[in-house]
């Protein structure tokens, strides 16, 4: 089964990373996002960091790892 949230799609065994826009009211930014589909059934997992706007440092911590190896791997 596929994994999608807004325009971003990671079938089975895949994955993709991209960006969802947030409207912050007076403004909009894109807030980064990947995604990891596994090929089998299994438990899945969220790493988020951050809930209050300035909190990017936190943001940046939590996806640093999971970015640096699927940008590292093959797609």
């Amino acid at each position: 089964m596929a994994l999608t949230i807004g325009p971003l799609r990671a079938d089975l065994g895949q994955k993709t990373c991209g960006s969802l826009p947030a409207d912050l009211g007076t403004t909009t930014v894109d807030v980064p996002l990947i995604l990891v589909n596994g090929s089998r059934p299994g438990p899945r997992v969220v790493i988020t960091g951050g809930v209050h706007g300035g909190e990017f440092s936190a943001c940046c911590r939590s996806v640093w790892p999971v970015h640096r190896k699927v940008a590292a791997e093959p797609r």
